[in-house]
């Protein structure tokens, strides 16, 4: 399950996908069965989602009800073979050529804006498999196997931060967070903070993190 800014929750399983709205209770859903199963739902826009298909190297650009506006083939793009996608507060599309080691942002029509090419011959130990990227506006974080590395805007590497074989990570209010299983961890700014799982039922979103039985009654932790 994910939840955008204003509070809308989506849950997503296979090539089908379930909004339902906050504000006016009403619920929409649409499969999107010729494109196969979505790999990453990006609600960084709540009112254009956008859903990308890597066994069809396929990019949806979904409207408010989840109806297809646009859909970008990568394919042809020639960027190699992408695994993993963020949309940019500064607009355009971060994607991560997993053949080439290279990261690539790009428009709404699949033209380069600008590309940082191969990663794995930079000065940082990395395996370079990502798993997991995510931009705040301020930075761009990516996560592989054992790294969470830090971008500026523009793609370059500012900080190298060896963790623990990859969890579940979150971008929460410009902090990075994972699951361990038994807890919460933050591994951006700081690793020094943790919360225990069987204390507070909690949930992790972009604007902050809270707790509560339901999304109903979510407060900001602590």
């Amino acid at each position: 399950m994910q939840m955008d800014v204003t509070g809308n929750r989506y849950i997503w399983n296979g090539s089908e996908v379930i909004k339902k709205e906050k504000a006016t209770r009403l619920e929409f859903r649409n499969n999107f069965l010729s494109s196969g199963n979505i790999k990453q739902l990006d609600l960084n826009q709540p009112l254009r989602p956008v859903l990308f298909f890597e066994d069809t190297q396929q990019l949806i650009f979904a409207d408010n009800t989840l109806s297809p506006m646009s859909i970008l083939e990568l394919s042809p793009l020639n960027l190699g073979w992408i695994v993993q996608i963020c949309t940019s507060k500064w607009g355009g599309i971060w994607v991560w050529d997993n053949s080439q080691k290279t990261l690539y942002k790009i428009d709404k029509n699949g033209a380069i804006i600008l590309s940082t090419p191969n990663f794995s011959n930079s000065a940082y130990l990395s395996d370079w498999e990502v798993k997991w990227m995510a931009e705040d506006g301020n930075h761009l974080f990516i996560r592989d196997n054992a790294h969470l590395l830090v971008l500026d805007i523009l793609g370059g590497i500012e900080q190298c931060i060896a963790v623990s074989a990859f969890n579940p990570t979150w971008l929460v209010n410009g902090e990075i967070w994972e699951s361990t299983g038994e807890n919460l961890q933050c591994l951006y700014p700081s690793m020094n903070r943790s919360i225990p799982f069987n204390l507070h039922p909690v949930y992790l979103h972009r604007s902050g993190i809270y707790s509560g039985t339901n999304f109903e009654t979510w407060t900001p932790w602590p």
